[in-house]
């Protein structure tokens, strides 16, 4: 083994194989990093606001209610109870789903929604909204309270409950509290018309059946706190109703009223007739006020499809910044991971690097300095070849042998050894 090996190999395998698995261990921290980053970077830089976070829960929703067997037999129903407009939403809430409705559905709902045939809908509609303060449709309740904008709407449903010997005393009570806001809008310049559309919107419901029992008999009881119901059914005066609203008890009534027109901005009549369907308490019209904001021109199908459903808008935004908060600690904890393990490989790198470097110029260095020589072992002489005799030198003899004596033959070995020595 040449001296070069000797001095740099060893070190060079020793630190290469306790810094390698070091740096495979961090590449792969830096990844799992890396791939916390890439999954919450996106819900950060998207729009995450409550609205948009309860829009997607609720389109969620959607698209796993919304199946074509539900939506066709829907359609079938609407269509033989002659309900054009909840089969209009329904083929509303199929094409935001892409959902193809069969074709028979299809002809049938063109047949019924033709000018003419929706022009006749329409006006009956809205006639009876106006004159009888009712009305099944969208038209019919807009044009109801138009009515009682102009007043004649609330005087007019006064003068046909009070005479009555048992009045339905939420509408009376809706009727007084209308004449009220309507002299309060025109003092405060219009800072009671959310109220006062509201108002208008679930006296038509009332009127019409629409409103569920749970939220009817807990408007009854806020009514009955804003109205003194019993002076007003003795006095029977119309006009004199508005003179009898108590101002203090108005609060209870008011924030209900202004949800509706809430969702009558954000969806049109159609979702707030929806609304009022699958309501049972003021919160749940409050969350389904928050659910057209979000919803916005898609409120009315959306609800039609989710019906109840619509209303989970507080889980939907908690379990959605649930999921923002998730997506912040994971990108937190992944750049700083990231920026760790960015150190941790500069430096093993570096050191790497380094030692490298510094393995070869000892390596180098050892190749160019010259070797020192080693002293040659002792060799033994190397043996001469005999010259060859030459011819004309006198022969040399080998000296002649001393002649020993003749023993006697009775003479022992060693006395003539002895002799001869």
């Amino acid at each position: 083994m040449s001296l070069m090996t000797r001095q740099t190999t060893p070190s060079a395998a020793a630190r290469t194989s306790r810094l390698l698995p070091a740096l495979l261990w961090r590449s792969g921290q830096f990844l799992v990093a890396l791939s916390l980053v890439n999954w919450g970077a996106p819900i950060l830089l998207s729009e995450r606001s409550p609205e948009h976070l309860l829009r997607q829960g609720l389109m969620e929703a959607f698209q796993a209610e919304a199946t074509p067997e539900k939506l066709t037999l829907d359609m079938d129903a609407a269509l033989a109870a002659g309900e054009i407009d909840d089969a209009v939403l329904l083929k509303e809430a199929a094409d935001l789903a892409g959902i193809a409705l069969p074709q028979r559905q299809l002809d049938r709902l063109a047949a019924e929604t033709t000018g003419f045939a929706q022009a006749r809908r329409t006006a009956y509609d809205c006639g009876r909204g106006f004159i009888l303060g009712s009305g099944d449709g969208a038209a019919g309740i807009g044009c109801a309270v138009v009515s009682d904008f102009s007043v004649v709407g609330d005087l007019r449903d006064l003068a046909r409950e009070l005479p009555k010997e048992n009045p339905n005393d939420l509408i009376v009570g809706l009727a007084a509290v209308g004449l009220a806001l309507e002299a309060g809008m025109l003092v405060s310049l219009g800072a009671t018309a959310p109220a006062k559309t509201g108002v208008s919107v679930a006296k038509s419901a009332a009127r019409s059946g629409l409103l569920s029992g749970p939220l009817a008999r807990e408007l009854r009881g806020a009514v009955g706190e804003a109205v003194d119901l019993n002076r007003l059914r003795r006095t029977g005066r119309a006009e004199e109703a508005g003179e009898l609203v108590r101002a203090q008890g108005l609060t209870r009534l008011t924030r209900p009223m202004g949800d509706l027109k809430t969702v009558y901005d954000a969806g049109g009549w159609r979702a707030t007739r929806q609304v009022l369907k699958i309501s049972d308490s003021a919160d749940d019209v409050a969350d389904a006020a928050r659910a057209a904001r979000a919803l916005k021109a898609d409120s009315a199908p959306v609800m039609r499809v989710l019906g109840k459903g619509a209303l989970r808008g507080t889980k939907i935004v908690v379990r959605g910044a649930w999921k923002v908060a998730s997506a912040i600690f994971a990108v937190i904890a992944g750049i700083f991971q990231i920026l760790l393990v960015a150190r941790d490989l500069l430096r093993g790198s570096l050191r790497l690097g380094w030692w490298t470097l510094k393995s070869f110029f000892k390596a180098f260095r050892a190749g160019i300095r010259p070797r020192p020589r080693s002293a040659a072992p002792p060799q033994a002489p190397r043996p001469t070849a005999a010259a060859p005799p030459r011819l004309d030198a006198p022969l040399e003899l080998p000296p002649p042998r001393r002649a020993l004596p003749h023993a006697p033959p009775h003479a022992p070995h060693g006395a003539l050894r002895e002799k001869a020595l």
